[in-house]
């Protein structure tokens, strides 16, 4: 038996002590290592050392009890061999990515990572990222359910909130219903280390975290905006809420990064291994058919034979991987299907020579496999094999990076033009020629930012135009006083935001500083 075998028996060791006090030593020992060696073939069958290994399936049932039962936390924290209370919460949080209070509270929203005895090897390394990505979605999940229970919790605690009751109403259900997109993509993440051809999911999953993102920034930006409309000693009142809002917005940015960056380890790796396993059963195939060539030599009878299987081999030999399609591995498998039939009618009429020709059924069977296997990848994974293909990351390129900028000016502008309307009977004829200069400049910055080659030039023009905006938002605010705060809410959020930054770090003067 492997070594490797043996450690995964270890497992069931664990497994049956998990509640003792387990160390490295005690685990050799049973096996007959010594402690370096277990240790070392440990980490290569698992892919973690013993004890994070141990101290993940303490956690994983500590959090099962702590879901599934009402027992005291502390009690669970010294059943699973946690000294104090504190030292099992700072384990469990750094597992998970909350608390166990936090974890017992809203376990139906989020997920313990998925470290279990019976794993294989390949389904242990494919967790670890997909472990980091489900604690990093607990974790913001988690704080938008804080979030938007500490909006109705506070929507009254002032006077000077009751006539907005409604509207945090409002805003507290829109953050719960973020919450629970989040969570609908940990299942997605779990099944992708079950079935890693689920990785072409990625994108969708992705997407669905960034869409709710973005779904949090916009609800940090509309209360912003609705409270900037409020009376000055109102706004004061709203501080905190707004401050809540603020700071789960940019979390999620955060946390949405850091999930882009786990999708492409995860990817990089189950990628590497699709294109490792597909070269493994195409020389598979071959080394079949080499053996099928060697069989009918010496009988000048079967000579076409050992010719036309030669030709096939060499042809798979000089087909490079990524090149290689289900296609076309059933066309070579089409024209194994004829040489059998002729190979079978020349074993009918002599059975002597039968065991020559044998191969070729077997040299077909790896074939046929080789082709199912490609059959069942998606196009994105067939594009991955190609040399230096970026397929498996998830990155951002400078065209798509723009687009998104251009959206964040255009909700602006969307926003900006209407407080100009509110503010209709307030503004005099310059302000209102103004306000429509402003539009018109928005617009176009909005449609350099999708301009299809972003140059240096378009860079500047950019800056310039941006830079102007700014200054006649400033103004205007200035002359409107408090009927203005709105839209000096406006402009500091197109001073803050990606855009912004954006084309004044590509201009000549960075004068955000």
């Amino acid at each position: 038996m492997s070594n490797e075998n043996t450690v995964f028996q270890s497992l069931a060791i664990i497994e049956e002590k998990i509640r003792e006090k387990l160390t490295v030593e005690m685990l050799a020992e049973s096996l007959n290592f010594s402690k370096y060696h277990y240790q070392r073939i440990f980490r290569n069958a698992v892919g973690d050392s013993v004890m994070r290994y141990v101290t993940g399936r303490k956690l994983t049932l500590a959090a099962a009890d702590l879901a599934e039962t009402e027992d005291n936390i502390l009690d669970i924290a010294l059943k699973y061999g946690f000294e104090s209370h504190e030292g099992f919460t700072r384990s469990f949080r750094a597992y998970t990515g909350v608390t166990p209070k936090e974890y017992r509270k809203y376990h139906s929203s989020v997920s313990s990572p998925n470290t279990k005895a019976e794993k294989g090897k390949i389904f242990m390394l494919y967790s670890k990222s997909a472990d980091e990505m489900i604690r990093e979605l607990n974790s913001l999940i988690v704080k938008a359910k804080e979030t938007a229970g500490y909006l109705r919790k506070n929507k009254d605690s002032d006077s000077q909130l009751a006539s907005y009751s409604d509207f945090w109403d409002y805003i507290a259900d829109k953050t719960d219903t973020m919450a629970d997109a989040l969570t609908s993509t940990l299942e997605r993440i779990t099944s992708i280390t079950k079935c890693p051809d689920e990785i072409t999911t990625r994108f969708i999953i992705v997407k669905t975290i960034e869409d709710a993102v973005f779904q949090l920034n916009l609800i940090s930006f509309q209360s912003g905006l609705m409270v900037s409309r409020a009376r000055p000693e109102q706004r004061q009142a709203f501080c905190k809420l707004c401050e809540q809002l603020d700071v789960l917005s940019h979390e999620a940015r955060i946390k949405s990064a850091k999930i882009v960056e786990f999708f492409n380890e995860l990817s990089a790796m189950i990628f590497g291994d699709i294109r490792k396993n597909a070269k493994q059963r195409i020389d598979a195939a071959v080394a079949r058919g080499r053996e099928a060539v060697k069989k009918p030599e010496g009988n000048t009878q079967y000579s076409y034979i050992a010719e036309e299987i030669e030709n096939i081999v060499k042809e798979i030999s000089f087909t490079p991987l990524e090149d290689m399609t289900a296609d076309l591995l059933e066309d070579w498998v089409f024209r194994l299907d004829i040489i059998s039939f002729s190979a079978d009618m020349d074993a009918l009429r002599s059975p002597l020579c039968k065991p020559m020709l044998n191969g070729i059924s077997e040299f077909r069977e790896k074939l046929s496999e080789a082709a199912e296997f490609f059959r069942s990848l998606s196009e994105d994974i067939i594009r991955s094999f190609e040399e230096g293909n970026k397929t498996a990351v998830l990155e951002r390129t400078e065209r798509k990076r723009y687009g998104d900028l251009a959206f964040q000016e255009n909700i602006l502008l969307f926003c900006l033009k209407g407080e100009a309307q509110k503010l209709e009977r307030y503004l005099s004829i310059e302000q209102k020629a103004l306000f429509n200069n402003i539009f018109e400049q928005m617009d176009t910055v909005i449609r350099l930012a999708n301009h299809g080659d972003i140059t240096p030039l378009v860079q500047k023009e950019m800056a310039v135009l941006t830079r102007e905006i700014y200054s006649k938002l400033s103004a205007v605010t200035e002359e409107l006083g408090d009927y203005g705060s709105a839209v000096g809410y406006i402009a500091e959020e197109l001073r803050h935001c990606s855009i912004f930054r954006c084309v004044v770090e590509h201009g000549e003067n960075v004068w955000l500083e």
